[in-house]
């Protein structure tokens, strides 16, 4: 595989005051810039696509972005990502849910079980042949 790097870009916002009015103006960054240092979505969307898609742990998803770029995240910077995610595609979600609820058709169902910290934890899944909740 080639190597790959974090791409660092960095955005400057002026400050310009009015020798006129002397009222100060001060430059915006771009929407996605929220924060002093932050990591860009193709990075974020890479951290929850292992650690969800993937089921790797968070530990492991924080060596391979290490491995990968050499770019060392935190744990929490994992669990952020997802978080947002999350909130992104809660109206399909929910949109998918009432469309399960409601259907005439046949659905199948599901569950798995799993240890988190040595308690048993159930998955449970309902699907049809276009949706899955």
């Amino acid at each position: 595989m080639p190597p790959a790097q974090v791409e660092v870009i960095e955005h400057r916002a002026e400050i310009k005051v009015c020798p006129a009015c002397h009222q100060t103006t001060i430059g915006t960054f771009p929407p996605a810039v929220s924060q002093p240092v932050q990591y860009g979505e193709r990075l974020k969307s890479q951290i929850v696509y292992f650690n969800k898609h993937h089921f790797v742990s968070l530990e492991r998803t924080a060596e391979f972005i290490e491995d990968l770029y050499g770019q060392a995240i935190r744990e929490g910077t994992i669990v952020e990502a997802c978080s947002r995610v999350a909130k992104q595609i809660e109206p399909v979600n929910q949109a998918i849910k009432k469309d399960l609820i409601t259907t005439q058709g046949t659905a199948n169902f599901d569950e798995a079980g799993g240890s988190i910290d040595g308690k048993l934890w159930w998955l449970h899944v309902i699907c049809t042949s276009l949706l899955t909740y």
